[in-house]
C-alpha cells in the first residue's frame, strides 16, 4: 500500500511501526515493513510503501494513521495525521500532485531535453507504466494535455520515467506557465494492469521556492 504525503519525509524516521492501517472490520493492523523504495530520487521521498497483511479474509484496509515518530524533511512531526482515503485495486491509478520545476533543477538536471523550458513532475496513486508493463511511449504522452495560462493546451514534449515509481516527468517547450494537467482514462497503469480513469489536477510551482 503507498501512502503519499504533500510533504517529502526524513527516511530515518520511517519504521512500520509508526503506522496503523485500519481495516474495514475494525482491527487496526501493524505493517511488516515501510520504505520510502523505490522513489528516492531527491525530489520524490514522498510516497512511503506500506506491507503487510491488510485483507485478511474478506476485509479491506480502510485507513491510515500515523501512530509513533514519523517526520518530515524539515523536522516536523506527523504523528497524529490520518487518512480514509483508500484506492481499491481495481480502479487503476490517479493523480495525486503536480509540480512544477526549472529543467536545471537539482534532481532534475539532464532528464529533460535540452529546448524544455518547465518540467511538471506527475505524482501518480502508485507506480505507473504503460500496458502490462511496457515503457511510457508515444500513447502516454498524447493522453497528456497541459493547460497553458494562455489558454493553449500542449502534450508534453516528453516523459521522462527511467524506474517503475509513481513519479513522471513531463518536459514542456512552452514559456507560459501550465496550471493544470488532465489525463485520458486508459492509458496509464498500475503493478496489478489496471488502467488510469480520467485525472486532472492543478500545477503548483516550486519554482519560486527553489526547490
Amino acid at each position: 500500500m503507498p501512502v503519499i504525503f504533500s510533504v517529502q519525509i526524513d527516511g530515518t524516521t520511517i519504521s512500520p511501526e509508526a503506522f496503523a492501517v485500519e481495516l474495514s472490520t475494525g482491527e487496526r493492523v501493524t505493517p511488516l515493513c515501510a520504505t520510502l523504495r523505490p522513489a528516492l530520487e531527491p525530489l520524490e521521498q514522498r510516497t512511503i510503501l506500506l506491507i503487510g497483511e491488510f485483507s485478511p479474509g474478506d476485509s479491506l484496509p480502510a485507513g491510515v494513521e500515523i501512530v509513533s515518530e514519523l517526520n518530515d524533511s524539515d523536522g516536523n512531526s506527523l504523528l497524529g495525521l490520518s487518512s480514509n482515503q483508500v484506492t481499491s485495486l481495481e480502479s487503476g491509478p490517479s493523480l495525486v500532485l503536480a509540480e512544477l520545476f526549472a529543467p536545471d533543477t537539482p534532481g532534475l538536471a539532464g532528464k529533460c531535453p535540452e529546448q524544455s523550458s518547465q518540467a511538471i513532475q506527475l505524482v501518480w496513486q502508485g507506480g505507473v507504466t504503460g500496458p502490462q508493463g511496457a515503457d511510457l511511449l508515444e500513447p502516454q504522452r498524447l493522453a497528456v494535455s497541459i493547460e497553458l495560462s494562455n489558454g493553449i493546451y500542449v502534450n508534453p514534449d516528453t516523459l521522462v520515467d527511467d524506474d517503475p515509481d509513481n513519479h513522471v516527468i513531463a518536459c514542456i517547450s512552452a514559456s507560459s506557465e501550465p496550471i493544470s494537467v488532465i489525463v485520458e482514462a486508459g492509458f496509464f497503469h498500475d503493478p496489478g494492469d489496471d488502467a488510469n480513469p480520467a485525472t486532472e489536477i492543478d500545477v503548483v510551482s516550486r519554482i519560486s521556492e527553489g526547490k
